[in-house]
């Protein structure tokens, strides 16, 4: 009988000794976001609601996607065995969810709203320094991304049968 799932591989070849710490430092990051957006995700539409065009369709749809971004790149930040499409997934998301909240806090520069960053329990404004802070996350997942070896990761792996 023929196998019908994808076969898990070890994830790639580290780039530096200390990418492990790295990516727990970054999953713990993460999962931290995950849980506070998911705590009172009823609270936190109706506040992405205010900054984005489209009212809370919209919001909810950014909420969703923000949270499986989190929540889905934590398998390859742990270094878990996944096929080598999940690992090439689960790494792209390592740096879509900084992304996604550093383009929301540019959208939000200069209103009076909250990002909604913190969830509803602190209220983050789209000031400077959200941004600033944001790019350093999203460049920390980055390097962190590149120090776990996601450039090792071979497509033609996705393409074998």
């Amino acid at each position: 009988m023929k196998d019908i799932f994808p076969k898990a591989v070890h994830p790639p070849k580290l780039i530096k000794p200390y990418a492990p710490i790295l990516g727990y430092i970054a999953a713990g990051i993460l999962a931290l976001f995950a849980i506070l957006h998911l705590f009172r995700i009823d609270t936190l539409v109706p506040i992405v609601g205010e900054v984005l065009p489209g009212g809370t369709g919209v919001a909810g749809t950014f909420i969703v996607a923000v949270v499986l971004a989190e929540v889905f790149a934590l398998p390859f930040l742990l270094r878990m065995k996944l096929s080598p499409l999940a690992h090439i997934f689960s790494g792209f998301l390592v740096v879509l969810a900084p992304l996604m909240w550093t383009l929301l806090t540019i959208w939000s520069y200069g209103s009076e709203f909250s990002t909604g960053q913190l969830g509803g329990f602190l209220y983050v404004p789209g000031a400077w320094f959200v941004v600033v802070l944001n790019f350093i996350w999203l460049s920390f997942n980055f390097y962190t991304l590149w120090a776990l070896g996601y450039n090792n990761l071979k497509v033609r792996d996705i393409l074998r049968k």
